[in-house]
C-alpha cells in the first residue's frame, strides 16, 4: 500500500494499523511495531516525513482517550498533529537546523521535545510506554482502521468485542452491521482489516 506525505487528519486516521506506515520513514531503519523502529541508521536525523510524526501523535491521542486521560492532553496531541500535517516545511530539517519547534502553533516545549525524539530516533517512547500500560488485546483492536474510542466502547458494550478475534467473529456473523452506527459497509471493511491481522 502506498502512502502520501501530506494527508488530511481523516485520511491519516484511516491508515492506522498495528504498525506505522513504513513508507513514511526513509533510510535503513525497519519498523518493528507501533511506535517502535529498529535497525541501522546512517544519519543522526532520519528522513521522517511529517505525516509519520503526525500519525504517532494521533495514535497517542487515541490511546490516551481510551485511558480516559485528561481531555486537554488528548486535544493537545491532536492539535499538534494537525499543525504538523499543515506545516509546509519538514520537521526533520527544522530539528537538524536547531530551530525552536515550540514557536509553531499548538506545539509546546514538551511536544517539541517529542517531535525531536521522533525525528532523531524514529520512535516515540511515550507511545511505547502508553501501549505497555494497556491490555495488548485492546492496543491491537484499537489499531484497526475506523475504530475510534466511541466505536470500541459500543462494540464492547453491545457485542462483548474485546479482541481482534472477537471482531472477526462478530463481523462474520453480521452482528456489527446491525448496529446503527456501523452498518454493513463498515462491517465489511472491518472484517477485511481484522481478518488480515489474524491471518484468516
Amino acid at each position: 500500500m502506498a502512502y502520501i506525505v501530506h494527508v488530511s487528519s481523516t485520511q491519516l486516521a484511516a491508515t492506522i494499523a498495528l504498525r506505522p506506515p513504513a513508507a513514511l520513514i526513509e533510510g535503513k531503519a525497519a519498523l518493528g511495531g507501533a511506535g517502535r523502529v529498529v535497525g541501522e541508521r546512517s544519519a543522526p536525523c532520519m528522513a521522517v516525513h511529517n505525516a509519520y510524526v503526525a500519525w504517532l501523535f494521533y495514535r497517542m491521542a487515541e490511546l490516551l482517550e481510551l485511558q480516559n486521560a485528561n481531555p486537554f492532553r488528548v486535544r493537545a496531541y491532536r492539535r499538534a498533529a494537525a499543525t504538523i500535517e499543515d506545516f509546509p516545511g519538514k520537521m526533520t530539517e527544522m530539528v537538524a537546523a536547531g530551530r525552536d519547534l515550540s514557536e509553531l502553533p499548538d506545539i509546546g516545549a514538551d511536544l517539541a521535545e517529542k517531535i525531536e525524539e521522533i525525528c532523531t530516533t524514529g520512535r516515540l517512547s511515550a507511545l511505547a510506554e502508553t501501549e505497555a500500560q494497556m491490555p495488548e488485546a485492546l492496543v491491537k483492536l484499537s489499531a484497526i482502521p475506523e475504530l475510534g474510542p466511541k466505536r470500541l466502547a459500543e462494540l464492547r458494550d453491545r457485542l462483548g468485542v474485546t479482541t481482534v478475534e472477537d471482531l472477526v467473529k462478530a463481523c462474520a456473523a453480521g452482528e456489527v452491521g446491525r448496529l446503527a452506527s456501523f452498518g454493513p459497509e463498515l462491517e465489511a471493511r472491518l472484517l477485511r482489516a481484522a481478518s488480515r491481522k489474524t491471518g484468516r
